[in-house]
């Protein structure tokens, strides 16, 4: 058997170099999923009264109410709610996207494009405004 040709060894020198960074490149999207994956933020409202926790995705995991969540009145404590778990669902959308940032760097379509899966456009710190104050109701006896 003749020894391969100096171009038949560059060409599997060179497969061998794609290989290795493919799998680099599959190593790290794996580790930033598993990061992304482990990823939970909490917040708690201003007055203390609940407290939440959500993974990268938004979704609650955890929420906890305080003797102080009891006191609000039904409109407020549903206000109170949205809001505290909008503000962790936006401190989780931010935090993975400065992971995506860190692993695929600051200005990349791939960054832009999974940045987009946690931190929707228009995605806002500000809280809503409180509801209005309901319409009392005006019970009358049957007469």
């Amino acid at each position: 058997m003749e020894p391969l040709s100096s171009q038949a060894l560059e060409i599997l020198d060179r497969i061998d170099r794609q290989a290795d960074e493919t799998q680099h490149r599959a190593d790290t999207a794996q580790n930033l999923a598993d990061q992304i994956d482990q990823l939970r933020q909490t917040h708690t409202s201003p007055g203390g009264e609940i407290g939440v926790e959500v993974d990268a995705q938004g979704h609650v995991t955890d929420i906890e109410f305080t003797d102080a969540a009891y006191r609000l009145d039904p409109d407020r404590l549903a206000t109170t709610v949205l809001d505290t778990i909008n503000q962790a669902r936006n401190k989780a959308g931010q935090q993975a996207a400065s992971l995506i940032a860190d692993t695929h760097g600051p200005d990349t379509t791939l960054t832009r494009q999974l940045t987009r899966t946690y931190l929707p456009e228009g995605a806002t710190d500000t809280p809503t405004a409180p509801p209005a104050a309901p319409t009392p109701w005006i019970i009358r006896p049957k007469q």
